[in-house]
């Protein structure tokens, strides 16, 4: 597993692609910690003026420059807030933008995973976290190094001696912080262990509930789960305990300091060592260096808490895409394939292999298959999945040496549930590679697939857009854009999905469409009910026995 300082440094690797907006940024966090740091000298300043010179003139001159101060501080903080949303907005929608583009090329096979939409859901929520909140936590400990060294300089400046002190109070909080994490870590790991122990009885009681019952159990399963639940509340309160006496640790340590501080300067004073306007900057410079450590402190454990927000998003960065291994380029494609000893096995106590020879421009009609082995079909032809045994062949050379894209350019998937893929109806219709079509092609498409009926009914014809935030159109007129999209591609094989199962798709206009369609095309018909309105040339069924036979014969 990833840990922190990985996960840390790879974020701060985005962050640095940003590095111009970054730079500005700490410009700003660099001014405004250098007004921070003059503050205390100002206040000195305005002091002996009062207290020693007794001059006017000097302490309006030192409230001027206070109230300068305070409007320059003003001014950076309003430019580094900001700039902080550009630059959290830029790399989340980076950071989005490369989850997606992950997802689009992860194996066919993981996205299983996603039916669900929790782990997408999961997903974002850890990206989302991480743009909005981690990457600020991370420059803001930039701002608080930055304000801390300023006081540091302040320190030097009023007092040398009072900076042994702040450093002696940076040791301690971070000797102090080591110890703590230490010991969170420790107490995170038992309180896991202790809701492991949490859930094994449930699990265990479900599985066993006939034996818990017969054996007249209940009580004695209740007693146990009693216990596991005071586990987990005494490790959950041995962390708040841990917790709030670190918290009082740490205010003991700045009490203490700031007191030390007090009394030996209150000595230095009825010495003739100090001024009294000398003292006060001095404590309000180690004042303003402990609420900085304090911030600092506080940040530097949230973001340990961040930990797992990393490492589920660049777990998933980090797995392997589909990768493209086939090396030639078939011009033109005839669209002759050939199936050998292809397994569509979805059980594994059944032998069904499919031996097949499909001439080009050949319509073939499969039926009698289980959705598992028509998909798996589909996706052996598409390469979304590869096949255990047997090969394919596209024009007598194998499959998997095409380059995808030639493939993909070659072959069109229509089904009766056809998705609109853009926002408006030619976006729909030039997609993807295709978008680089002229109007001319486009309209030629739409009215051989019929579109034009309900096209010219739209408010601005081709440039409507539709779906979910545009008109909702019916399904008839989203298999027709997805038969335009088709026509416009002009592939060698057509793949139709079931498209002649829906009896409410069956119209003259649809036939005629898909007429124009498959013609001089290699097509593949997919027809649970075996119904087809056009010619065809062979119809096969997928069924194990039928199949077999089929196999034996061909």
């Amino acid at each position: 597993m990833m840990n922190l300082p990985q996960a840390y440094q790879r974020l701060v690797e985005k962050l640095t692609v940003q590095w111009k907006l970054l730079a500005c940024l700490l410009l700003v966090f660099f001014i405004g910690a250098t007004v921070i740091a003059l503050l205390p000298i100002v206040i000195r300043r305005l002091l002996d003026s009062v207290l020693i010179l007794e001059d006017w003139a000097l302490v309006q001159e030192a409230l001027f420059a206070m109230l300068a101060l305070c409007l320059v501080r003003w001014v950076a903080c309003y430019a580094g807030s900001h700039l902080m949303h550009m630059l959290t907005s830029r790399l989340g929608i980076a950071f989005y933008g490369e989850i997606f583009t992950k997802l689009l090329a992860l194996p066919a096979s993981q996205y299983r995973h996603f039916a669900d939409h929790k782990r997408i859901d999961r997903l974002f929520h850890h990206a989302s976290h991480i743009s909005l909140v981690t990457i600020e936590k991370l420059v803001l400990v930039i701002k608080e190094s930055l304000i801390i060294l300023g006081l540091f300089a302040c320190l030097y400046y009023l007092h040398r001696d009072s900076l042994l002190l702040v450093l002696l109070l940076l040791s301690a909080t971070i000797l102090l912080y080591q110890i703590a994490n230490d010991q969170f870590s420790k107490l995170s790991q038992k309180s896991r262990k202790s809701f492991r122990n949490l859930t094994q009885p449930i699990v265990e009681s479900i599985q066993h509930h006939k034996e818990i019952r017969l054996g007249q159990g209940r009580e004695r399963e209740n007693q146990r789960f009693e216990k596991a639940v005071a586990a987990v509340f005494l490790s959950n309160r041995q962390k708040v305990v841990m917790q709030t006496v670190i918290q009082l640790i740490i205010e003991i340590i700045v009490i203490g300091i700031v007191a030390l501080s007090v009394y030996l300067f209150g000595l230095q004073i009825l010495h003739n060592q100090m001024y009294l306007g000398q003292a006060l900057a001095v404590i309000v410079a180690i004042s303003m260096v402990c609420v900085s450590m304090y911030r600092m402190a506080r940040i530097f454990v949230s973001l340990t808490h961040d930990r797992r927000h990393l490492e589920s998003v660049f777990s998933f960065l980090d797995q392997a895409s589909d990768e493209d291994m086939g090396i030639l380029l078939v011009q033109p494609v005839r669209g002759k394939l050939q199936f050998e000893h292809i397994s569509l096995d979805h059980k594994k106590w059944h032998e069904f292999t499919l031996n097949l020879v499909i001439q080009p421009g050949e319509k073939i009609v499969f039926t009698g298959y289980s959705e598992p082995v028509k998909d798996r079909l589909i996706d052996l032809l598409l390469r979304l999945e590869q096949s255990s045994s047997g090969r394919i062949w596209l024009d007598d050379y194998l499959l998997n040496d095409i380059k995808i894209d030639n493939l993909y350019t070659n072959i069109a998937l229509i089904s009766q549930n056809s998705v609109l893929l853009d926002e408006t109806i030619a976006g729909n219709i030039a997609y993807g590679a295709m978008q680089s079509a002229n109007e001319a092609q486009i309209t030629s498409a739409m009215q051989a697939s019929g579109c034009n009926a309900f096209v010219k009914e739209m408010p601005d014809g081709l440039q409507t857009k539709v779906g979910n935030h545009g008109i909702e159109i019916g399904k008839m007129e989203r298999l027709q854009i997805a038969i335009a999209r088709a026509l416009l591609k002009s592939p060698a094989i057509i793949i139709l999905d079931e498209v002649f199962d829906a009896n409410e798709l069956k119209t003259e206009a649809t036939l005629c469409a898909f007429k124009t369609l498959i013609e001089n095309r290699t097509t593949l018909i997919f027809s649970q009910t075996g119904s087809c309105w056009i010619d065809f040339d062979k119809m096969i069924v997928l069924g194990e026995e039928l199949g077999k036979k089929f196999s034996e014969e061909s």
